[in-house]
């Protein structure tokens, strides 16, 4: 709030001003989420995971499935979402976002799994190489592929090598341990499709489909199968708690990135021996 006087005939009045007539209200925000996930439009406030933003960012480069595997709660969602994502766009990956949607006490049929799949699929196809007019076809082609055979599946990974060209693309897929909890069989036949078509980058050939997936460790399980064992072992990439320093960055970031909040340059004594960083130390002015 900003008070002010007028001047003239109005000299003697008294006016105040909403700091948001004055500034764009989003400078004015609170960068802290407390027990919501980071979006994407949150990147500049997403910190404390440098190292495993870098981590998934190679993986992509070398893993055609990456199951990042974490407790609830741990950030999966927000490490997706401001973490890769943003350095996903910054290089130009094309790229899609799904979160499929949990079957209910029945489980999920066969052909919804691969209906599922195969619009995922499709949403990245369209994001590198975008034709509103083929968007069935491409859907059909991909459902079809996933209820055939392997000759099928390995036919159409080719044909997306071929379309996607050396950048690839890449499917992130949040919150699949929910959709693993409510139909494991699903789950397990998802990831036998998404792994069928996925393909890690190959300098001669292109970049191929990429998938990440979250999970919870119980997700593997359901995930676990003869003839997925060995991709599984390669896919999984586990989300450790944060480091000390990652706490500290966690906080002391975003306060530097917003520009209504002020640091106070403390912390709160016996803050390393709770492993828990104190947000009391950064006064915003205004909350979301």
């Amino acid at each position: 709030m900003l008070v002010t006087r007028g001047t003239g005939a109005v000299a003697g009045t008294a006016y105040l001003v909403t700091a948001d007539r004055l500034i764009d209200s989003d400078l004015l925000r609170c960068p802290f989420r407390g027990l919501r996930r980071f979006e994407t439009k949150h990147a500049r406030y997403f910190h404390g995971r440098t190292a495993e933003v870098a981590r998934l960012v190679a993986a992509l480069g070398s893993r055609p499935v990456t199951v990042l595997v974490g407790p609830s709660g741990s950030g999966k969602s927000s490490l997706l979402r401001a973490g890769l994502l943003p350095a996903v766009q910054a290089r130009g990956i094309p790229w899609a976002l799904r979160v499929p949607e949990p079957p209910g006490p029945a489980g999920a049929a066969d052909e919804d799994v691969d209906a599922w799949v195969a619009e995922a699929v499709t949403a990245v196809w369209q994001d590198a190489v975008p034709d509103e007019g083929a968007r069935r076809s491409r859907f059909e082609d991909v459902r079809r592929a996933c209820a055939g055979s392997d000759a099928d599946r390995l036919q159409l990974r080719g044909r997306l090598v071929e379309q996607f060209g050396r950048a690839g693309a890449v499917l992130l897929v949040d919150q699949f341990e929910e959709y693993a909890t409510a139909s494991p069989d699903g789950a397990l036949r998802a990831f036998r499709r998404l792994s069928a078509l996925a393909q890690a980058p190959d300098p001669a050939q292109g970049g191929g489909l990429r998938v990440v997936l979250t999970a919870r460790s119980a997700t593997t399980e359901a995930l676990t199968a003869a003839d997925t064992s060995a991709r599984l072992e390669d896919a999984v990439m586990f989300l450790p708690p944060m480091t000390e320093a990652g706490l500290v960055q966690a906080v002391e970031g975003p306060v530097r990135a917003a520009p209504a909040c002020a640091w106070s340059g403390a912390w709160p004594s016996g803050w390393r021996r709770t492993r828990w960083a104190n947000r009391a130390a950064c006064r915003c002015s205004s909350s979301p």
